[in-house]
């Protein structure tokens, strides 16, 4: 049943995605975590690839003007634990984002790490790609749990109001 309900998950957001633009298929091993949202992967021909998690914002690490925010080494570390040395495929927007990103969806033994972040209260939803039914259901589970970051919601600042505040940057 878990398969089947990932596996419909997977197909409505890259519905959502490749809707947008076509997509970029890169494989490879994550080499690093750098954040919630943000790994960097190595192809073994094709080298390095910076990567954003699409669809969805992980709490900030420390930024220059601004102290990190409550989860987001937990939201990291966990991220990190679920790819750190995998094989992943990631399937990307042509475009890359503002700090030089691939935006994508990534996969791993058949599972999409942009859902489970959301699904285990790490991540928020980010609508700038679109509206996704399947994604908003997602995050609003954790919530209805407190998972995650959702255990101590009135705490919880979504990043691009935390970077806005900070830096005037948003993605």
């Amino acid at each position: 049943m878990k398969t089947t309900v990932t596996l419909i998950g997977l197909m409505f957001s890259l519905l959502t995605i490749s809707s947008a633009k076509s997509d970029v298929i890169i494989s490879g091993i994550v080499q690093k975590v750098l954040s919630g949202d943000q790994m960097i992967i190595t192809h073994p021909e094709l080298g390095q690839h910076a990567i954003r998690l699409a669809q969805i914002d992980a709490p900030e690490l420390a930024l220059s003007a601004c102290k990190a925010q409550p989860w987001a080494d937990v939201s990291q570390k966990a991220l990190s634990q679920q790819l750190l040395g995998m094989s992943v495929q990631a399937s990307c927007l042509e475009r890359l984002d503002s700090e030089g990103f691939a935006v994508c969806q990534v996969v791993v033994d058949g599972e999409n790490i942009n859902q489970w972040m959301l699904s285990q209260g790490h991540a928020w939803f980010d609508r700038s790609l679109g509206n996704n039914i399947w994604l908003q259901q997602l995050e609003q589970e954790a919530k209805r749990k407190r998972q995650g970051l959702w255990g101590n919601a009135a705490s919880a600042i979504p990043p691009w109001q935390q970077r806005a505040q900070c830096s005037g940057n948003r993605r």
